[in-house]
């Protein structure tokens, strides 16, 4: 089981995540994109969203799988260190954020970080991965032989 520790900040600036169920909650943005396109990957996975700020008032946690939290009055970035210390099982955590100080302490430790545009975009590169792999080898032949005969 792996953990995503996703820096919300972060992945929301990098204008990928669309307005999915309310325009005026990007915390609900995030959350409804991460789970609808299932970026954690098996349903096994988990995923630790830090927001920075104050809870809003009537936020209810969407998606059970995920834990929410928010710095309150601390940086995301400060709870997002504490968090990394106090697991003894770094190597289960992908840390997701495009912030260099955050990126350097959790590979100090030896965790994994991942980019926030990389972990966007990695559903789509796997699909696109997966497409490939169902072109056998017969196939490839038959099309590159088609070709050769049309352009040959």
């Amino acid at each position: 089981m792996l953990i995503y520790v996703l820096d919300a900040f972060n992945i929301t600036r990098c204008g990928i995540v669309p307005d999915l169920e309310r325009p005026d909650s990007e915390h609900l943005n995030l959350i409804y994109y991460v789970s609808e396109i299932n970026l954690t990957g098996s349903h096994r996975n988990q995923a630790v969203i830090f927001f920075d700020g104050f809870k809003p008032d009537g936020f209810i946690k969407p998606c059970p799988r995920y834990q929410i939290r928010f710095s309150n009055q601390k940086s995301a970035n400060e709870i997002i260190r504490n968090f990394v210390s106090t697991k003894a099982k770094i190597n289960n955590l992908i840390v997701v954020t495009a912030d260099r100080e955050i990126r350097a302490f959790v590979v100090a430790r030896g965790g994994k970080v991942k980019s926030s545009l990389d972990f966007l975009v990695s559903k789509k590169r796997e699909d696109s991965n997966e497409t490939e792999e169902k072109l056998d080898q017969k196939m490839k032949r038959q099309i590159t032989k088609e070709f050769g005969e049309k352009w040959l």
